[in-house]
């Protein structure tokens, strides 16, 4: 959500076939590198686990997931002499190295429960992979939800536009509408839930 003129959060509307304008030609190796950062709870800090400097290229981040021990996806979208394509890095070892996988669709969010069960929200489907981001597998089509968010490997919710909130018992494939999410006042067209804790 943002701060509307009246001072009221207001839903952000999210395009995930936006791609990055072009990065002017000084600044492709430098402006646009820092991609993805891991916290060090103990020592207080931050430290770059990834750095895009490639010329002719630029990286922009849409959505971060890790998981225990050092399952680490980044997804967005990778713009290269022009042309865009949605991409995730893909870290088995905390950050340390990366690989890139090519994805259909730019993520909006991403959700990983352990290193071997994770869903992205795309918009138009939620997809769930194998082990660590190497094979995605579209699971149930979307057309408003930005979040996912699992309990176990089963049982899991996903939130979006006009006050949507649904919940899946199956993994993903199916999934069912919650009706006290339409319950809060206001008109659903105006409203948005764009995140999911427990």
């Amino acid at each position: 959500t943002e701060q509307g003129r009246d001072g009221k959060e207001a839903p952000i509307a999210i395009d995930s076939q936006q791609t990055p304008s072009p990065l002017p030609a000084r600044a492709i190796r430098n402006a646009l590198t820092v991609a993805v950062l891991t916290g060090l709870a103990a020592q207080g800090a931050w430290r770059s686990v990834y750095l895009h400097d490639e010329d002719q290229s630029s990286l922009a981040i849409s959505a971060i997931g890790f998981a225990a021990p050092g399952c680490l996806i980044a997804g967005g979208v990778l713009v290269k002499k022009g042309r865009p394509k949605a991409v995730a890095l893909v870290s088995t070892d905390g950050g340390g190295t990366f690989s890139t996988v090519t994805l259909k669709e730019v993520p909006r969010s991403i959700y990983l429960l352990d290193p071997t069960h994770a869903w992205i929200a795309t918009e138009k489907w939620i997809w769930g992979w194998g082990v660590c981001g190497s094979t995605w597998i579209r699971l149930a089509k979307n057309e408003e939800l930005y979040r996912v968010h699992f309990l176990d490997a089963q049982h899991g919710f996903a939130a979006g536009t006009n006050k949507t909130v649904l919940q899946t018992a199956d993994g993903g494939k199916q999934w069912q509408k919650l009706a006290a999410a339409a319950e809060p006042a206001g008109s659903p067209e105006r409203s948005a839930y764009t995140s999911i804790s427990f």
